[in-house]
């Protein structure tokens, strides 16, 4: 039963395997300008990344949004394509698709989640600073399994094999 149990272990060990989760691609820090209809985000933390967003609104919903991405060698990421907006307590998120760019490639979905977190606040005030945002890819490209794992998992099943046989 032991050498079964080994067996299938090892069987298990070769089914393709990937990745999923949520991860941040870029990060920035800077400030934003909302006045109820339209919004900016600039990106003031001085590293090589600038990420731009801005946000229009008809005061109740989203109508358009932009994001922009891009360092010294040029555009890394770009849609005009939001199709989901939140906003709760200090965070808001906007959700874009048909990405383009020379990082569109990272975000194996195609989709990317901008999230902002601010003071609440100061969310009536017209200017909100500092805002942190994250560019996150939700579907990302599955991880290949190392060639060698498979072989791996057939020394295991043999050494169990042998373990029984002499056992």
């Amino acid at each position: 039963m032991q050498t079964m149990k080994i067996a299938a272990l090892a069987l298990a060990m070769t089914a393709p395997m990937g990745a999923s989760a949520a991860t941040t691609v870029f990060e920035a820090t800077g400030l934003g300008l909302f006045d109820g209809m339209f919004g900016d985000f600039f990106d003031v933390d001085g590293d090589d990344v600038d990420v731009g967003v801005t946000v229009e609104t008809d005061g109740t919903s989203l109508t358009s949004a932009t994001l922009l991405v891009s360092d010294a060698s040029g555009v890394l990421l770009e849609s005009g394509d939001a199709f989901d907006a939140m906003l709760s307590g200090g965070t808001a998120s906007l959700s874009f698709r048909n990405l383009t760019g020379s990082s569109a490639s990272l975000f194996g979905g195609d989709t990317a989640r901008v999230i902002f977190g601010f003071d609440p606040g100061q969310v009536a005030g017209g200017t909100l600073d500092p805002v942190s945002v994250q560019v996150t890819a939700t579907d990302l490209a599955a991880i290949p399994v190392p060639a060698s794992l498979p072989l791996l998992a057939a020394g295991i099943g043999g050494l169990a094999l042998l373990r029984r046989r002499r056992g």
